[in-house]
């Protein structure tokens, strides 16, 4: 039984210090952004193109899910803050989709180790996501992976093995000096748009869905621990901008269905940063949407406009 455990330890002791060196490694962003390719309509590389390649810098940046992807022009509020300003003021959509508020903090980290950001807008829904973003152990450092635990993070151990064999496939590449097209998207904005029109039956089933869920029953104490991960990754993205120097405002993003006027952490938000809501005119009105959950063209186009009038007089030009 003796030997038996020790050739056990003889065998784990390479595989403990292999695990140790993959982690010791530092991350290789140019491969963790390219490595979910296909996510997303393969944005992460346009987003590590615009932090990492593009050597223009970023004042203005939209960080938040799909809603904002689909919902603020980043290409036409930067031209109407070139028709107002004498210098430029640089503006990008890094909206991602799915919630998560892990990846924001690892994509604004990312950020402000290249660029000078003024204004951080960022999108808030009805209610916070309960759990981490799928993407974000492919991205995240070693240390935003680890600490993701000190904050609930019910995906903990299973992020843990994704990042391992993320950094295992970035060295096994390395070692076998394999040949990597990565497939680079320099566009120049990240605005995801659509022409496309909401259908009513579609809005009611939403309707129908939301009221389903506010009426549904929950624990006051399982939906607290629920929203602790959440709810401190806004806290990091808040303290991470007052430390860059740069000002952070929420903007509410409902969906066409829900009828919730505010959302259900209002005062959270408010505590953390100021808090501005689109116009009713603009989100009651179903030719502005692309689908019950995100805008169109018609209504990004209304939102940027409107967001352009709320935050010209805080940029310092």
């Amino acid at each position: 039984m003796k030997r038996f455990l020790i050739h056990i330890i003889l065998f784990l002791i390479p595989l403990i210090l292999g695990c140790i060196y993959l982690f010791i490694r530092p991350t290789d962003k140019q491969f963790a952004y390219h490595f979910v390719k296909g996510e997303c309509s393969n944005k992460a590389s346009w987003i590590y193109d615009r932090i990492f390649i593009n050597n223009d810098p970023v004042d203005v940046v939209f960080l938040g899910d799909s809603h904002i992807a689909n919902g603020l022009m980043d290409d036409y509020l930067q031209a109407l803050f070139d028709s107002l300003f004498q210098n430029p003021v640089n503006v990008a959509n890094i909206g991602y989709c799915r919630g998560g508020r892990d990846i924001q903090y690892t994509m604004l980290n990312d950020l402000f180790r290249h660029k000078s950001l003024k204004i951080l807008i960022l999108n808030v829904g009805e209610d916070e996501p309960k759990k981490g973003h799928p993407v974000f152990p492919y991205l995240a450092t070693t240390s935003e992976l680890f600490e993701s635990f000190i904050y609930f993070n019910q995906k903990f151990f299973k992020f843990i093995w994704v990042g391992l064999t993320t950094r295992f496939e970035d060295l096994r590449l390395e070692i076998l000096k394999g040949n990597v097209n990565y497939e680079f998207n320099s566009k120049l904005f990240g605005y995801q748009g659509s022409n496309q029109v909401m259908n009513i039956t579609e809005q009611e089933l939403n309707q129908k869905r939301w009221e389903k869920r506010l009426n549904r029953w929950k624990s006051k104490v399982i939906r607290n621990i629920e929203l602790i991960y959440s709810k401190n990754y806004l806290k990091k993205i808040v303290r991470l901008a007052d430390k860059n120097n740069c000002q952070v405002f929420f903007v509410y993003f409902p969906e066409s269905g829900s009828k919730l006027k505010t959302p259900m952490l209002q005062e959270f938000y408010e505590d953390l940063a100021p808090l501005m809501f689109i116009p009713q005119e603009i989100s009651s009105d179903p030719l502005n949407w692309k689908d019950p959950s995100h805008f169109n063209d018609s209504g990004a186009k209304k939102i940027t406009e409107w967001l352009f009038k709320e935050i010209s007089d805080k940029i310092c030009n």
